[in-house]
């Protein structure tokens, strides 16, 4: 017990109801984050004087120690109904007004105690939190920057800057942040689990996985940290481990604030146990993508039921319509011409790129999106369908073609193609750089690029999007036909794909649509690939004509392109 503690405790003794003795010793007890004995002597003092705007203003500490909100900010209100320049009421009164999810009026607060003091922890603090959820997130990070600036050993601070840096996309300056903020407090659980997504997302699962493990030691109940070292698990190829990390996490019972994670364990879950074939279980997780803040924006609300495998089509109109990307809607159209063979209308909304391709499906309707949709009692997002359909590893529909190129586009690419002197072999080596996976499944054309000097090959460059200096490089390859910028949609790629002997690419919807048109596709796939390519296969149960190259190591390109230059040299010797 300090001598400021001992000293007010023998005041009381003499004198129980001396107000700045019960006051501070009640401000004591807060610091000793003993609350509840904090409230008990401050609501004490304010028997005494009821109108102490600082009594009051530190009722509302107590109060919000304890989690009792709604009380916490009428302690702050009547602090200031008393004193409105009380800056610490002010402040805490932000942060209290956070927590409620009321951020407009959280900034309010936080502004009107900036005014009295512009270098005010607390309210900047309140003020970069509302700011943040307010989507100003770059007014965030000045507030946050500000209020570091003031205290360079702020863990808080530190902290608070560094999630407002990952949410950004500036992972390199977000780890050096909570680096500093973990040097001073090791022990600090969630900015180790915080940590660990900015080094997955920075492509070092091995340390991410490291640092989740350290944050589950302090917490084992970390239901977010169990969710993410499931995700690091994948990442490092290891799914059983990463399928424990899920069931465990969903084996904990849920905090309010921790519903989220549980609809993204199931999600994540869904697409590991869809890796190792465990199609019963993973499609119905799969439809837990639909409760994702990140999903909801592409989910179709209409009036008409979805469609499920034991509703009866026949007669029916059912809308399939696209919901992720172009790949995905040429694997999964598929389904289409099943429905129709079942006695249903189809009709197929797509992307505007693959409208001209798909209308080659007969008999099925196809529109575009953003064009008017015919009526119809039934819909389903494709990629929805395998589990509408009961769809398992044993029954993937893989009825090849189903999709072909229109045949006055592929008589214009022959004209361009001229006479075949050599086999032609066509070329994708990174996909948009916009996918959340861009940085695993694309290869930098400096690494490809030797692979184009493979002797006895034709090679034909598909590739949409270039960098200046790899278009550059690209030239320097003399006897490369670079058709990448001719391709207006995906019609005209149908019809050069048609006229090649094999298509070699990532995963892209380039290799989808080979698969589809039954051309013989090569793919190149990372170390933990996407769901639909499974694990250790060469083959693909979705696509009977691809070849799968896949990375032994992760980051690792050396493996599967060594592999692609042999099996290229062998139809090059006629093989």
């Amino acid at each position: 017990m300090s001598e400021a503690e001992a000293l007010y405790e023998r005041i009381l003794q003499i004198r129980p109801d001396h107000f700045d003795a019960l006051h501070l010793l009640g401000v004591m007890r807060q610091q000793q984050s003993r609350s509840a004995e904090a409230l008990r002597l401050i609501d004490a003092a304010l028997r005494i004087v009821p109108g102490s705007a600082d009594a009051l203003s530190n009722r509302g500490v107590a109060l919000r120690s304890l989690e009792r909100l709604d009380e916490a900010l009428a302690s702050y209100d009547r602090a200031l109904a008393i004193n409105p320049e009380q800056i610490d009421a002010l402040g805490n009164r932000a942060s209290v007004l956070a927590a409620l999810g009321r951020f407009a009026e959280s900034l309010g607060s936080a502004d009107k105690a900036l005014a009295l003091n512009a270098n005010n922890r607390t309210a900047l603090a309140s003020r970069g939190n509302a700011l943040f959820h307010l989507d100003r997130t770059e007014e965030a990070r000045a507030s946050f920057e500000h209020a570091l600036s003031l205290a360079s050993g702020d863990v808080d601070a530190l902290l608070d800057l560094a999630f407002v840096l990952q949410k950004l996309g500036h992972f390199e300056l977000a780890l050096q942040r909570y680096t500093e903020a973990l040097a001073l407090q090791p022990d600090r659980a969630e900015a180790l689990s915080q940590r660990g997504q900015v080094l997955l997302a920075l492509g070092r699962p091995e340390e991410a996985l490291a640092d989740y493990d350290r944050s589950l030691a302090l917490r084992p109940d970390n239901v977010a940290a169990l969710s993410n070292q499931g995700v690091a698990l994948i990442a490092l190829h290891r799914y059983e481990a990463a399928l424990r990390s899920f069931d465990r996490a969903l084996a904990k019972e849920p905090r309010a604030d921790e519903t989220q994670h549980y609809d993204e364990i199931r999600y994540n879950r869904s697409l590991a146990l869809l890796t190792v074939g465990e199609f019963r279980g993973g499609w119905p997780d799969y439809e837990w993508r639909w409760k994702l803040p990140k999903w909801q924006p592409r989910q179709r609300n209409f009036w008409q039921p979805q469609w499920q495998q034991d509703v009866p089509v026949e007669g029916k109109t059912i809308l399939l319509h696209a919901e992720q990307g172009l790949g995905d809607t040429l694997q999964f159209v598929r389904y289409a011409p099943l429905l129709a063979r079942r006695g249903a209308n189809v009709v197929v909304e797509v992307q505007h790129p693959l409208k001209a391709l798909l209308a080659q499906l007969k008999p099925i309707e196809v529109v575009s999106r953003g064009e008017s949709l015919p009526a119809f009692d039934l819909h389903c997002p494709l990629m929805s369908m395998p589990m509408a359909s009961g769809t398992e590893l044993a029954t993937i529909p893989a009825d090849i073609p189903y999709i072909s190129a229109p045949p006055h586009r592929v008589g214009r690419w022959r004209d361009r193609l001229g006479a075949r002197r050599l086999p032609r072999v066509g070329v994708v080596w990174a996909g948009s750089a916009t996918h959340l996976n861009d940085r695993n499944r694309s290869i930098s054309f400096d690494r490809f690029g030797p692979i184009l000097s493979t002797p006895g090959i034709e090679f034909v460059s598909m590739q949409r999007e270039l960098t200046p200096e790899d278009a550059a490089a690209l030239n320097g390859h003399s006897g490369v036909l670079d058709f990448g910028k001719d391709l207006m949609d995906f019609a005209d790629t149908a019809a050069l794909i048609s006229l090649l002997d094999v298509v070699v690419s990532v995963d892209t919807a380039v290799a989808h649509l080979a698969g589809a048109m039954g051309k013989p596709v090569w793919i190149l796939l990372p170390f933990s690939p996407d769901f639909r390519w499974m694990l250790d296969r060469v083959d693909s149960p979705w696509y009977p004509t691809a070849c799968l190259f896949r990375q032994m190591a992760l980051g690792d390109w050396e493996h599967p392109l060594g592999e692609l230059r042999r099996a290229l040299m062998s139809i090059a010797d006629g093989g």
